[in-house]
């Protein structure tokens, strides 16, 4: 493959990637492992004015994903 075709995958990889970790953040939050007052400063900041500019798109029902994972997780004895 071409460079630039490999370069130009991996760009829409990464960008899938920071919507995977941004929805991570969310549930670590929402579960309470983790406070935004936690982040460096300019990484909660980042993360807020990327909230704030996906606002428009609809955001994945955090509390509907907490209680799938905490399902999953006890399916295999893990878990609170």
């Amino acid at each position: 493959m071409q460079q630039h075709l490999l370069d130009k995958i991996m760009d829409e990889q990464d960008k899938d990637f920071v919507r995977v970790l941004e929805d991570l953040i969310d549930v670590l939050v929402a579960r309470g492992v983790i406070t935004m007052d936690m982040m460096p400063k300019g990484a909660a900041e980042k993360l807020d004015r990327r909230r704030r500019m996906r606002g428009s798109i609809e955001r994945p029902n955090v509390t509907a994903d907490i209680e799938q994972i905490d399902s999953k997780l006890a399916r295999f004895g893990l878990g609170n």
